[in-house]
């Protein structure tokens, strides 16, 4: 399977309702998220191994998997806001995950009784690991709790191991709803690998088909057919109530399950091979920085070092201008060789470090 990127402008039986609560941190919701047949499972290392056993047993009778993650932001980022392997894999391999959400639902949209969708709550620790602060106030606002995640968070080896074994990954009966997912693919693979990604994008693309053999990226069938935006906003063009909180990995691989089954409703079913396995990515300028949370979001500064050591910052509508404030080299610039100057604009390009400093005009 060759997967391929779409280059576009910006872009177990199942739990019961009667269960006995799991101890878990006080400040996390004590019973699901549920709203008619849909339920969403809190999970911390508290549970972790019961509600993988229980996720584990709907997988046979319900192998339409939506998933979505939670990172800390994008600190690795092309000076000139293009879109590209390379930049998801610098990311990637510096930064930790937070949440995965995955939901279970079979070939008509079907889902299990009880809960459906479980979000995986992992070890994240913000004295220690690294993270972009705008999208960190962005998932705070949403409503994750990051001293619950430091002290009551899956440790994420923990979950790689019976992830691994659980026949969701590898497993050729499965098909994978997404949106937009190449950093929710390539932080999975990083995770259940071990190791770092590939470094060639054609290796990326092999290994995808290894780890997800059979994907569907709701966002480039969507772009296909000319309803673009967020999740958000298609979900509204096609009258679909969200469950949960935006920003949440449990609602938002929901919400992505809800609006690829109303597609397939609305007689995209028969044509759904021609999308299968391509991945919407993005070759121009973001044109929903709102939704953005990275190294551009519009009300944040972003920080770079010149090849001769000066700094600058470059601020949005303004451009690259003498820093007034010291900053750092950080340490991942010395493996990169970044960023260089551009010698026909003599401006800087290549990787650069979100501080999140705030923008000010």
């Amino acid at each position: 399977m060759n997967t391929t990127y779409h280059a576009a402008k910006h872009v177990a039986g199942s739990a019961q309702a009667h269960e006995d609560p799991i101890a878990r941190p006080s400040s996390a919701p004590i019973n699901p998220v549920q709203e008619n047949k849909y339920a969403i499972k809190d999970v911390w290392k508290e549970n972790f191994e019961e509600e993988m056993v229980k996720m584990m047993r709907v997988v046979d009778k319900f192998p339409y998997v939506s998933l979505d993650t939670e990172y800390p932001g994008v600190v690795f980022s092309n000076y000139e806001k293009k879109f590209s392997y390379h930049s998801v894999r610098c990311n990637v391999e510096q930064l930790k995950l937070i949440q995965i959400g995955l939901s279970f639902s079979d070939e008509i949209g079907n889902v299990p009784e009880g809960t459906t969708t479980w979000q995986f709550n992992l070890s994240f620790d913000l004295s220690k690991d690294k993270h972009a602060l705008d999208a960190i106030k962005l998932l705070s606002d949403a409503g994750i709790d990051f001293e619950a995640h430091a002290s009551h968070g899956i440790d994420s080896h923990t979950f790689a191991e019976l992830f691994t074994v659980s026949n969701i990954p590898f497993n050729e009966e499965v098909r994978w709803i997404t949106f937009h997912p190449a950093f929710d693919f390539a932080y999975l693979m990083k995770l259940l690998s071990g190791t770092n990604l590939p470094q060639a994008e054609h290796e990326f693309d092999k290994e995808l088909s290894v780890y997800f053999p059979t994907f569907y990226d709701v966002k480039y069938i969507t772009k296909c057919f000319e309803k673009h935006g967020t999740l958000n906003r298609i979900a509204s063009n096609f009258e679909i109530k969200r469950i949960g909180s935006n920003h949440l990995a449990g609602s938002d691989c929901l919400l992505a399950s809800m609006v690829f089954f109303k597609m397939m409703d609305a007689n995209l079913r028969p044509q759904i091979n021609k999308y299968k396995n391509v991945i919407f990515r993005l070759d121009g300028e973001y044109d929903e920085p709102k939704d953005f949370y990275g190294g551009f979001h519009p009300d944040f500064a972003t920080h770079y070092l010149s090849a001769s050591g000066l700094a600058y910052i470059s601020y949005p509508h303004i451009g690259a201008i003498p820093a007034q404030v010291p900053i750092r080299m950080h340490p991942f610039y010395a493996d990169m060789g970044m960023p260089k100057m551009d010698p026909a604009t003599g401006t800087p390009y290549g990787m650069v470090y979100n501080t999140g400093y705030p923008y000010q005009e």
